[in-house]
């Protein structure tokens, strides 16, 4: 390929749509080799990763200081864009079914120094107002060496929506930051902006851990003054129905089947008390599960929002089918306005 012309990027040569699929064709070897590699091959991959970590929200200013790092400026010119950004989301360029891929085969350990600078980019945004991070992309081995180089808790003051997902293995990343600290932990977490929150994670059966992982919860969402929506997941299948018509106190039916009202009653009382425990919540949603249509599985919500007594939340199903985008709340925040 011929050289491109001065003070032009070489991924200008490309059509924009084959961005995302750049980082993730380059071998390990070649990502080791970045910072020592020739201005060319530095600029393909610098602007595959912020394109891929989702920095064309970048408002134009940023994105010129951008190019012309890319192009001109030294790895120290980096600071002055992190903290111009307001909105970032850190989704490395995976296929879509990425269940059909091991990570580790995709991301091997030859690019842990990729992942980590990526990690520490997250601690620069220090005035970022929409902050989404996919902590699945990371692995526990990675958060645990970034936790144990920045001990700290980020401080983000700007933030005003944050939403973590891929907790899966992370928990204790996501504990560290969110819902599993203790009130004094985190105090050195900065979560008083926000104003809308999504946490995503894997649901225990056992009861009384449950129990525990919702209190702990509660009393994290009590540190965030200014939290008024608030979503979690909590899968009803996995406890046994006599559990569920315990707690409801039904005596009837035994182990069998729930009725759709017996689950909608769970569902409403999981909501009530998450809306009990912060009184500033006017919307509380919880996942649940709603089957699939053509092979697809169709993502639900139970939907609660607080009537005229200031109390009690008004619960309705909300649905969206396979291949309909959805914007509002929590698939996304449709009243997201950044300077």
């Amino acid at each position: 390929m011929a050289a491109p012309q001065t003070g032009t990027s070489i991924l200008d040569q490309f059509p924009p749509e084959i961005y995302d699929e750049i980082g993730s064709n380059l071998t390990g070897r070649e990502l080791d080799g970045v910072t020592r590699s020739s201005k060319r091959l530095r600029a393909l991959f610098l602007r595959s990763l912020f394109h891929t970590i989702r920095f064309d929200h970048l408002q134009p200013a940023v994105r010129d200081r951008l190019r012309r790092f890319i192009n001109h400026q030294t790895p120290e010119k980096m600071t002055e864009i992190w903290t111009a950004v307001r909105r970032a989301s850190f989704l490395f360029p995976f296929p879509h079914s990425i269940s059909d891929f091991d990570l580790e085969e995709m991301l091997p350990l030859s690019q842990d120094a990729l992942r980590f600078q990526v990690l520490q980019a997250v601690r620069l945004l220090s005035h970022v107002r929409h902050l989404t991070i996919d902590l699945e992309r990371f692995g526990d081995r990675h958060i645990d060496t970034f936790r144990a180089a920045h001990p700290s808790a980020p401080r983000w003051e700007h933030l005003e929506s944050l939403r973590l997902t891929g907790l899966g293995e992370n928990r204790r990343f996501a504990a560290a930051l969110i819902h599993n600290s203790s009130p004094n932990k985190l105090k050195a977490v900065d979560l008083s902006g926000i104003h809308s929150f999504l946490l995503s994670s894997k649901t225990v059966a056992n009861r009384k851990v449950q129990e525990q992982s919702l209190e702990q919860m509660t009393e994290a969402l009590r540190q965030m003054p200014c939290l008024v929506r608030f979503a979690f997941t909590l899968h009803i299948n996995r406890f046994q129905p006599d559990t569920i018509r315990d707690r409801l106190g039904l005596d009837e039916n035994g182990n069998e089947p729930l009725t759709d009202n017996e689950v909608w009653w769970w569902y409403t009382a999981q909501v009530q008390r998450i809306a009990d425990a912060v009184p500033q919540f006017e919307e509380v949603c919880v996942f649940g599960n709603f089957g699939s249509s053509m092979g697809v599985d169709i993502a639900g919500i139970y939907r609660g929002t607080k009537i005229e007594d200031g109390k009690s939340m008004h619960v309705l199903v909300d649905a969206v089918q396979p291949g309909v985008e959805c914007l509002t709340f929590p698939w996304g925040l449709d009243n997201d306005i950044y300077p």
